[in-house]
């Protein structure tokens, strides 16, 4: 039976890092699982890209049990139309072909109508209402990719939904959040493992969540797509910015999903990969010193 080291865990301000990685990212759920079972429940979180809506929901007071029914509800097919879905049904690896074609005639619509409320923002503050994060029960951090300068912009206040909505503004699939002269994208671009912003939250011990992928070679034949070569510029610098910025966290929690970025067709399977994973390295999470 698994225990826990208090000498550890009595040392106060240990920090949760959760990576990003699209579907891969619903790990975290299984990983937030385990350690709440075992009363290791992190003082600071902070978060990128889906590891920002994870970790964004835990810390609002969302039990990862709630998590994991809500997780079938944060897939891209609960974002695009009905029409979207039902394609999507009928021919999944059609996924980024369309995504292409959807965008592009949103697009021309709101060219010539007011634009509406954005429904990705709108259903994550349907789960963690209207709170803000300096509100939050559990201090939290997300960042995202400001365009029009070219640095990291860092969420450590303000409206929770709207951060967690910048941090996971995946390149091609969801738009940027256009907020204060900035224009918003995936944290993971240029961090995908912010330890730093934890220490800077006063985190003395690290541990991240890590569900990065490898990067492995593919067939040239694959990047005449658009949005393919868009994917793979994205998988390319998290990878980096994850390597980069890893080695900074005391303890760095592997967890080995083999799933594409926007393929949520796994979710309780992944789930599960964050829980095992998590359970087999409970022992060595207790040793860092």
């Amino acid at each position: 039976m698994l225990k826990r080291n208090k000498k550890l865990w009595s040392d106060p301000k240990w920090g949760l890092v959760l990576t990003g990685g699209g579907a891969r990212g619903l790990a975290h759920i299984g990983v937030l699982e385990v350690l709440d079972e075992l009363g290791l429940k992190p003082d600071i979180i902070v978060g990128t890209s889906m590891g920002a809506v994870v970790g964004g929901f835990y810390a609002a007071g969302v039990a990862p049990k709630k998590m994991k029914e809500l997780a079938a509800e944060m897939s891209l097919e609960k974002i695009v139309s009905k029409r979207a879905r039902r394609f999507l049904l009928k021919n999944r690896n059609a996924l980024l072909d369309y995504l292409l074609l959807e965008i592009q005639r949103q697009r021309l619509l709101k060219k010539a109508s007011v634009r509406g409320k954005d429904k990705v923002e709108c259903y994550l503050k349907s789960v963690v209402g209207p709170v803000r994060i300096e509100k939050l029960p559990v201090p939290f951090a997300c960042n995202a990719l400001d365009l029009v300068t070219g640095k990291e912009h860092v969420f450590d206040k303000g409206p929770l939904a709207r951060a967690i909505r910048a941090s996971m503004s995946y390149p091609l699939a969801l738009d940027p959040v256009r907020m204060k002269r900035m224009v918003l994208v995936d944290g993971g671009l240029i961090d995908n493992a912010p330890v730093r912003i934890a220490r800077e939250l006063g985190a003395k011990k690290v541990v991240l969540s890590d569900v990065r992928r490898g990067l492995k070679p593919v067939p040239a034949s694959r990047l005449r797509n658009p949005f393919l070569v868009a994917q793979r510029v994205v998988q390319t610098v998290t990878t980096r910015t994850t390597e980069e910025q890893e080695v900074d966290a005391d303890f760095i929690l592997r967890v080995p999903v083999d799933v594409e970025t926007l393929d949520f067709s796994r979710v309780p399977a992944i789930i599960r990969k964050g829980r095992t994973s998590a359970l087999a390295a409970v022992t060595d999470i207790s040793q860092i010193r």
